[in-house]
């Protein structure tokens, strides 16, 4: 299950996947335009290497982050056996 449908409560579901596609778009637009703008200044080649970079950073962010922990709503409190 996606972390925003885990963690998001019901009632607001919809509107937290919403806000996570919004701050996706800005993110996406501002590197569009970043690489769009070395691409123009200074060439494919240091677009290219903006975007690698970042995704080096990803990776390096991704493999050192710890497992996530199951959200405290989805446990069950009154174990019936």
């Amino acid at each position: 299950m996606p972390p925003v449908a885990a963690y998001a409560p019901a009632e607001i579901r919809g509107s937290a996947f919403g806000l996570l596609a919004t701050v996706q778009s800005f993110g996406n637009f501002a590197a569009s335009v970043i690489a769009g703008l070395l691409w123009t200044v200074a060439g494919p080649t240091w677009a290219f290497a903006y975007l690698t970079g970042w995704m080096i950073l990803a990776a390096i962010l991704l493999t050192g982050t710890p497992p996530r922990l199951v959200p405290a709503f989805a446990l069950d409190e009154n174990p019936s056996a």
